[in-house]
């Protein structure tokens, strides 16, 4: 009888475990779908210095800012502004090549750099995947498509 309890409590187990896996991946799914967008403003106090250090950032391709002749120079200073600001103040990685063990777990992770629709969508994608609260840089990432900001081809965080 001992042993039907053992069992029963081990499929039980089991069956929680199996319903916990398919509601993150529910949840990564919409995730991926519908990715979610954060300003490194939420970080600032009112004087515009850091009062949380808790996003960490994953900046993806920064050369091909710096190298992209087809964005006028203005939109890439800007960019690059904000990635050094980002470089400066906040934990980061670069990605490519990517190693998972560079990035913090239990941390907001904020996807940034070029661009919104490859490269940052799909480093946002795998991080989400792998079960990291990720987010799309609002500042920091270049659009695919020129004269449209990036954070206007994501829905922005509620």
């Amino acid at each position: 009888m001992s042993e039907d309890i053992d069992i029963d409590k081990l499929f039980d187990e089991a069956d929680a475990e199996h319903k916990k896996r398919l509601e993150f991946e529910e949840k990564a799914k919409e995730r991926i779908k519908n990715p979610l967008v954060k300003s490194y403003q939420e970080f600032l106090d009112e004087e515009g210095h850091v009062k949380d250090k808790s996003p960490f950032y994953v900046v993806v391709h920064k050369s091909e800012i710096e190298n992209n002749q087809e964005r006028d120079e203005e939109t890439r200073q800007r960019l690059l502004k904000e990635l050094d600001f980002i470089e400066h103040n906040f934990d980061y990685t670069t990605a490519g090549p990517f190693e998972r063990a560079n990035v913090p777990e239990g941390r907001p992770i904020i996807v940034c750099g070029a661009y919104d629709a490859i490269c940052v969508g799909q480093q946002h994608d795998l991080l989400i995947k792998g079960g990291y609260d990720a987010y799309i840089s609002k500042e920091g990432t270049m659009p695919f498509t020129p004269n449209k900001p990036a954070f206007e081809q994501a829905p922005k965080q509620g």
